[in-house]
């Protein structure tokens, strides 16, 4: 049983890098690996994948050597235990912190007793159905699964060092899709004061020895984060980065022909 990428980068002083898989074709995960991605999220939130979807894009992930997560609905916490015995390397929960319970529910169902109450079955994908001894499996799975909590709220900054407090996760990630609808300015990521609270999630969390995750929109804005420590970095969504190649092939060819 191998560590996953991304504790790997970590421990060599990387950020790893990922992106958000909506396709229920596993052959996205298959192309995001060869294109030196470390991770992808198989997204249960908005994307119209099903559980089946997801165990695809970890079996593409592992026969990759990368690691795959599952973003899942706010409060759908039974379906967490699921996506972790298929192998998932770990979860993304979205809304983290509005719902004080399920947020602490959330950090919990991820591993086993006693640092949790992950539910226990010793025959499953994630243990090589029982190939892995199960001992040796929990024990692994406990250092490795990853929890990413997205601050996506406004009421959740303002209480975010009580949050972080109640709540251990290994991630914290600034949505700011969310965040700029939820301060009235919906679809102005880069509006000034979604920017200022996002800088302030990411000092909180980080003074709180919480690691920080950012979604980037384009590649050059990794720039203004490269000093600031961040782990993981998000590129868009697969078939959103789609969308835009076939576009921009599409003028190309037009704007040719045309001169």
């Amino acid at each position: 049983m191998k560590q996953n990428t991304i504790r790997q980068r970590w421990n060599d002083g990387i950020t790893a890098l990922g992106t958000f898989v909506f396709s229920r074709d596993a052959a996205t995960t298959d192309i995001a690996a060869h294109a030196l991605y470390d991770f992808v999220i198989a997204d249960l939130e908005h994307a119209p994948l099903d559980l089946r979807d997801v165990e695809g894009h970890i079996r593409a992930a592992d026969a990759n050597g990368i690691c795959a997560l599952a973003r899942i609905s706010s409060g759908d916490l039974k379906v967490i235990n699921r996506i972790l015995d298929m192998g998932a390397a770990g979860i993304v929960y979205p809304h983290f912190g509005v719902d004080l319970e399920d947020s602490r529910a959330f950090a919990d169902v991820l591993r086993y007793a006693p640092a949790g109450r992950r539910p226990s079955c010793g025959s499953v994908r994630a243990n090589r159905y029982s190939l892995i001894p199960h001992g040796t499996y929990t024990k692994q799975s406990d250092a490795d699964v990853i929890s990413i909590g997205l601050i996506e709220d406004i009421e959740a900054v303002d209480n975010l060092e009580a949050i972080l407090r109640e709540c251990k996760v290994d991630v914290i990630m600034p949505g700011a899709g969310d965040l700029s609808t939820s301060m009235g300015l919906a679809g102005q990521q880069n509006h000034p004061e979604v920017r200022k609270v996002v800088e302030r999630i990411v000092d909180i969390a980080q003074a709180a020895g919480v690691r920080v995750g950012m979604y980037l929109r384009d590649p050059e804005e990794a720039r203004a984060w490269k000093d600031r420590n961040i782990s993981l970095f998000v590129y868009q969504v697969d078939l959103k980065t789609l969308a835009a190649a076939y576009k921009k092939a599409a003028e190309g060819i037009r704007s040719a022909i045309a001169s």
